[in-house]
């Protein structure tokens, strides 16, 4: 039970922070419920891929998520490098 209310909890909290993030100004129900629909999607994509392809998918997956942050981090680096020294 309180994985369950765990879950939930995460979950709703996702929906409303992606709402939020793609319209700040009004936050309508149809577009939580498009993004609760798109995280549910995910989930049962992650499920029916199975245990041994998700796991190389995921890791795959966060390496491409990553270069991007990376790339800008590097670029905070080098300018409070700069302005430092």
């Amino acid at each position: 039970f309180l994985v369950g209310t765990f879950l939930v909890t995460s979950i709703d909290s996702a929906i409303l922070v992606l709402s939020n993030f793609t319209s700040p100004d009004s936050n309508p129900p149809t577009l939580r419920l498009f993004w609760g629909i798109m995280i549910g999607i995910v989930a049962i994509a992650f499920i029916l891929i199975g245990e041994d392809a998700l796991l190389k998918v995921a890791s795959q997956l966060l390496v491409i998520f990553a270069l991007p942050f990376s790339i800008i981090y590097g670029g905070l680096v080098v300018k409070f490098l700069k302005e430092r020294f």
